[in-house]
């Protein structure tokens, strides 16, 4: 195996120094800087060294396109293959990335990333949809956090490829067929998740079939694509963006126990409510109990009855016909009392006189 190993290290460095040009993928810095340069052919594994950093050599940065000059190491120990940098010229933006920002810009003038026309979230779903790669950790993720927050609300996992040829296919076309079969699968918002991966390895995510089929989606949909420093077209055209499949999931889940404690909150302001109304009707009704006029009602009535009898019976004394019968009893008294005497025969003749 030594032997082997050497005469793989002699062979290498027989290539002498080499000047390669690239896109920069997967940059991970600290004291030291590896990363990936790629074309459509071909990876290589890329390291520069702290020293190397320390001369001014810059560490490059995602999708960059780069031309690095050094040589192609191999290390026994991982039987890995290296090219160690020690110079690095940038030379403009890389393939992938000027073709995310053309797709932005077109997305953004269509409209696609304005505010305004994503949706909110249903507060407790009737069901929920969720896209990605059978048995992933991202799956993985989403089951055990709805299992811990609302186990009750169902759940509907649809495979698909994540990375590779056709997977941006396969996943603009399980959100359409979500979107058509919304109301058979019980289901009323969608989430699109996958871990972590290089640029390349979310590339159906930045396909215009996806940012198409979640723009017409009839539901509600939440992204949660690689890690939170990756920003894909899907994380712009959904309706909300989560960092993680477990942010995801807690987005379009509340907790059940919190809302059980919020549901017994606002059930005991209720009953404290409903009891001060009853307390103040309870006492307005003790008050109108103790009026006079209702301990003893027949009391309260009898003198105002003795009033109207007295008056009433001075509206019939005076009442016309009643005045006028009092006249006629009066008369008829008068002359039972003085009879008038009436002439029964002609006076006498009267005498004559003389002149």
């Amino acid at each position: 195996m030594a032997e082997a190993a050497r005469a793989v290290q002699d062979r290498l460095g027989s290539l002498g120094r080499l000047r390669v040009q690239g896109e920069v993928s997967a940059p991970r810095k600290g004291k030291h800087c590896y990363f990936d340069l790629k074309d459509e052919h071909a990876v290589i594994a890329c390291a520069i060294w702290a020293s190397v950093l320390g001369r001014g050599v810059p560490a490059p940065d995602h999708g960059e396109r780069v031309v690095i000059e050094g040589q192609f190491d191999f290390y026994a120990g991982n039987g890995k293959v290296t090219f160690v940098v020690h110079r690095l010229e940038r030379v403009g933006e890389g393939d992938l990335d000027a073709r995310f920002r053309a797709l932005c810009a077109e997305l953004r003038t269509a409209g696609y990333f304005d505010e305004s026309r994503k949706r909110s979230l249903p507060v407790l779903p009737r069901g929920i949809a969720i896209i990605t790669s059978l048995d992933s950790a991202a799956m993985h993720d989403c089951l055990k956090t709805s299992a811990i927050r609302f186990p009750s609300v169902p759940i509907t996992v649809i495979g698909v490829p994540v990375q590779g040829a056709g997977s941006a296919e396969a996943v603009a076309r399980a959100v359409q067929e979500v979107g058509v079969r919304a109301e058979s699968l019980g289901v009323d918002v969608i989430v699109v998740t996958r871990g972590g991966g290089s640029r390349e390895d979310l590339q159906a995510f930045n396909d215009r079939l996806v940012a198409d089929a979640v723009f017409r989606s009839p539901l509600p949909v939440v992204a949660a694509v690689g890690h939170e420093s990756d920003t894909t077209v899907i994380d712009l055209v959904a309706d909300h963006r989560a960092s993680t499949p477990t942010q995801a999931m807690m987005a379009v889940l509340p907790d059940r126990e919190e809302l059980r404690q919020q549901l017994q909150g606002v059930a005991g302001s209720l009953e404290l409510r409903v009891r001060q109304v009853l307390r103040r009707a309870s006492d307005r009704l003790d008050a109108v109990r103790s009026r006079p006029c209702l301990r003893d009602a027949s009391g309260a009535i009898r003198m105002p009855r003795e009033r109207l009898r007295t008056v009433a019976a001075r509206l019939a004394a005076q009442a016309p016909m009643a005045r006028l019968a009092a006249a006629r009893e009066r008369i008829a008294g008068l002359r039972a009392a003085f009879p008038l005497r009436r002439a029964v025969s002609s006076p006498p003749p009267a005498a004559p006189v003389s002149v």
